[in-house]
């Protein structure tokens, strides 16, 4: 059965059609990673239906897709390109800066400590 053509969500349509070329996967092994047919890969990207929320959910999963970006293109594509991934990227990089930092400084506080003791000892 055939979905009214003003019902289709063109734009979702659009951005499965581009994750499918992006994968560089023919429509036969881009609808088996998605766990679909080939015929409903082909009838979504030529908007002659809707993606399925079990389409839409194999795409998130096994491409990485943000699933604000495949159903409203807004945000970032892919997964790993969203801030959240990065922050936390970033925050246990700066964790380890910031031990490595309070190691050097309890080194150079000894170290001052040393060098104080040293000078004052001359000076006596």
């Amino acid at each position: 059965m055939s979905t009214p053509e003003e019902l289709i969500d063109v734009e979702v349509c659009k951005n499965i059609a581009t994750i499918q070329k992006e994968s560089g996967l023919n429509q036969t092994d881009f609808a088996a990673k998605c766990k679909v047919s080939q015929k409903t890969i082909n009838h979504v990207i030529n908007m002659k239906q809707n993606a399925r929320i079990d389409l839409i959910k194999a795409i998130v999963k096994e491409f990485g897709v943000s699933s604000q970006w495949l159903l409203f293109t807004k945000g970032q594509k892919y997964k790993k390109d969203e801030p959240k991934t990065s922050i936390l990227s970033d925050l246990t990089e700066l964790k380890t800066h910031v031990l490595a930092l309070e190691k050097h400084r309890k080194f150079t506080d000894n170290l001052i400590k040393k060098l104080y003791a040293e000078v004052r000892g001359q000076q006596a």
